[in-house]
């Protein structure tokens, strides 16, 4: 819902917009698991991975 909302702005503003997801939780046969703990390691290497995209940008 969130990335829908923030493409939805960037279209009625004309502006460029993405959007990263990193997934932390997990559908099983006995419920759906949540553990944030354990994305944290993804979150730190999405960072990266855009702070890397955008200094490759040139101003």
């Amino acid at each position: 819902m969130e990335a829908a909302a923030l493409f939805a702005v960037g279209e009625a503003l004309d502006v460029e917009v993405a959007s990263a997801v990193v997934v932390s939780d997990e559908v099983a046969p006995d419920g759906m698991h949540s553990d944030y703990l354990r994305s944290i390691p993804r979150l730190f290497a999405l960072l990266e991975t855009v702070l890397e995209m955008l200094t490759a940008v040139p101003h």
